[in-house]
């Protein structure tokens, strides 16, 4: 009796996971280039973090000072969901685009897993009380990351969808 109940439970279970599944799959499929531009998150620059990185004027940037600019995982944080609202974007591009650059979207994908690796490993890190150079250099990859996939996708939209640059670059 017990386990029939236990197995009916189960089954309800995954029943419900996968529908929630397939309604996340759905709504994600359907979503329009407009929606993924108002999904990122504005207010925060990789290019603020450039004046402070490891340059040539301060080549001794210490970890607190590099942390104080990320506003302590505000801005990490902010990377990472618009790291996956841009994953979305190369999806959509993939499935709306018939002429893109496969290479350009392989290096886009991977530009968006990397930047989201290492803020969790940063996150983590600095959440188990690690405030040195490991940390800095986490967020220093994860920084340089989103650099890239972000001068990537402006590439990838000049090319593909010249007027959607604004919007894009008003977003960011």
């Amino acid at each position: 009796m017990m386990t029939t109940l236990l197995q009916i439970i189960c089954a309800v279970g995954a029943a419900a996971c996968l529908f929630y599944w397939l309604n996340y799959v759905r709504r994600r499929n359907a979503a329009s280039w407009e929606s993924l531009l108002a999904r990122l998150r504005p207010g925060w620059n990789a290019r603020e973090l450039v004046d402070l990185s490891f340059s040539n004027d301060e080549p001794n940037t210490s970890p607190q000072e590099y942390w104080g600019k990320l506003l302590t995982a505000h801005g990490l944080w902010t990377m990472y969901a618009n790291a996956g609202v841009m994953l979305e974007m190369v999806n959509y591009a993939a499935h709306h685009g018939h002429s893109l650059d496969r290479e350009m979207l392989a290096r886009l994908r991977s530009d968006a897993l990397e930047i989201r690796i290492n803020v969790l490993k940063t996150v983590a890190e600095y959440a188990c009380g690690a405030m040195g150079e490991s940390v800095s250099m986490c967020a220093l990859r994860a920084e340089s990351a989103y650099s890239d996939m972000t001068a990537g996708m402006l590439a990838l939209l000049e090319k593909n969808a010249g007027g959607a640059v604004p919007a894009f670059v008003a977003a960011m």
